[in-house]
């Protein structure tokens, strides 16, 4: 594997905990200053978007004037802005709010299991012996997780489970849409100008300055945390595993992130999990890592 390779197995690492510790710094933001989901997706991605641009133009690195002129080009960055970053962020941020950030991001991790779907249907196959069991330990996962094992009655809302699975499909979509953008503009600018699109079409629909009395020093501090931790730094270091990894061992790699942000559940908020839960964590996990082994 040559250095740069290593180098971006390093980077997905951290990013993958940072974003952990992001689910649990923005589950404070919203318990801790009654911050709604929306609101905190529209602030991050505003915020981040902004801070990127800014940055880029300073350093003279922002996309020349074929941007502005390939509309081709705006159609899929608004794709990816809305369906790769705005639902995503969103969905996960409303399932945390239903449940945890642990069971969040145990529940998003669902995603390569639809990958698999997606490519079987494409691709006019039968899912391979090995895909078949990351099926099959999708649903075991899932039904532990929500039900500890009592099929019929849920241990976890029906709206935190369907939250999750949307979840799932907003990192499906995060995964396929920016590739070409990363191949032509690189994964910072391809973040920041999709964050500030997403943040952008957000604040047409959502005004969380209305909640003047919340723009304190504290709640700042922790809002610039949340989006430095938890948004801003896993994004462009995942982008930039991805462009050089591809998307398949990069989601390999990401088994890391439920791990850590079950941990971080546990040590700092003192959310309980039983038995039954970490076991349907790990049928999970062991199904990213027979969906990603098995390609």
């Amino acid at each position: 594997m040559g250095t740069k390779k290593i180098m971006a197995v390093i980077l997905t690492i951290i990013a993958c905990m940072f974003w952990g510790l992001g689910g649990v710094l923005s589950q404070h933001v919203m318990q801790t200053f009654h911050v709604l989901p929306q609101e905190l997706t529209m602030l991050r991605m505003s915020i981040t978007g902004g801070g990127v641009l800014i940055y880029l133009a300073l350093r003279k690195k922002l996309p020349g004037k074929e941007f502005f002129e390939n509309s081709s080009i705006w159609k899929r960055f608004v794709t990816f802005a809305i369906a790769g970053l705005v639902f995503n962020q969103f969905s996960y941020l409303k399932t945390i709010t239903l449940t945890n950030p642990g069971t969040a991001t145990i529940l998003q991790y669902v995603a390569p299991i639809l990958l698999l779907i997606y490519y079987c249907l494409v691709g006019k196959r039968w899912p391979k012996r090995k895909e078949i069991f990351a099926i099959l330990f999708t649903i075991v996962g899932i039904l532990l997780i929500t039900t500890h094992g009592k099929v019929g009655q849920l241990v976890l809302s029906k709206k935190g489970l369907v939250w999750g699975m949307l979840s799932a499909v907003g990192m499906v979509f995060y995964h396929m849409l920016p590739l070409p953008l990363i191949k032509r503009y690189g994964p910072l600018a391809t973040t920041g100008i999709g964050m500030a699109i997403g943040g952008l079409c957000l604040s047409l629909f959502i005004h969380p300055w209305n909640h003047l009395d919340l723009m304190n020093g504290h709640f700042i501090l922790w809002l610039v945390l949340t989006v430095i931790v938890g948004t801003l730094t896993p994004y462009v270091l995942y982008l930039k595993g991805i462009q050089y990894l591809g998307p398949l061992p990069v989601s390999l790699i990401g088994t890391v992130e439920p791990v850590a942000s079950t941990l971080l559940t546990v040590f700092l908020l003192k959310t309980s999990f039983v038995l039954l839960d970490y076991l349907g964590m790990g049928f999970i996990l062991a199904t990213v890592l027979l969906t990603v082994h098995d390609k």
